[in-house]
């Protein structure tokens, strides 16, 4: 009861499409699935230029689309996400290096 020698993770044909409003779908291609365990996923994503209002906890849910209509399998709704910093541009003074001191001499003769 386990994957066969020949299996790959993710499927062939295995789709991730991001939304703007702060979702996902990773959908694995028809008569492919996982079998009950414990996985790991990567998704990557672009942090706004501020810093959001609100709760920041993810939420995962994993469901099943057939012929029968779609249902839910698992779900976990209370991950806690990571802080989130405003990027703002660091200001920096390249420029501002000291100039080559000069020295004025002067001669008593």
């Amino acid at each position: 009861a386990g994957y066969s020698d020949g299996f790959v993770f993710p499927p062939p044909g295995t789709r991730c499409t991001g939304f703007d409003n702060a979702s996902a779908v990773i959908r694995l291609p028809n008569g492919t699935g996982l079998l009950k365990n414990n996985y790991t996923l990567m998704l990557d994503v672009e942090n706004p230029g501020y810093r959001p209002n609100g709760t920041n906890l993810w939420q995962f849910y994993t469901r099943v689309a057939n012929e029968n209509g779609t249902k839910y399998v698992d779900a976990n709704r209370s991950l806690s996400g990571f802080g989130l910093s405003e990027l703002v541009p660091l200001r920096t003074d390249e420029g501002a290096a000291p100039r080559a001191a000069t020295i004025s001499a002067s001669a008593v003769l």
